[in-house]
């Protein structure tokens, strides 16, 4: 059973991190008044943003794009490009800074 409570240190410490980063990148955008909540689901990421948006009635969903194309981009798949195709909701695409496009 010792196996189960490392595991699940590991799931806490990541959920913890992963909700100290998006706050990290939430606090500066609230300093200049706009509304942002920040939440860390468990799942495939596209799935769970598009359910998330329509069961908490988002009104637009902001994403960061990699700037990745053409083979880049379907080798690695891409959430973006799944949020935008699936969900009823508008979708803003934000390049990430310091990455360039390939």
């Amino acid at each position: 059973m010792a196996g189960r409570s490392v595991v699940r240190a590991a799931e806490e410490r990541s959920a913890e991190l992963a909700h100290q980063y998006l706050e990290g990148v939430a606090e500066p955008i609230r300093d200049r008044g706009i509304q942002v909540e920040t939440l860390a689901l468990e799942g495939k990421p596209y799935v769970e943003i598009i359910s998330y948006a329509e069961t908490a009635q988002i009104d637009l969903i902001v994403i960061s794009t990699r700037g990745y194309s053409g083979l880049s981009r379907w080798l690695l798949g891409s959430v973006t490009d799944r949020v935008v195709r699936g969900a009823t909701v508008p979708v803003l695409l934000v390049q990430s800074r310091g990455e360039p496009a390939t």
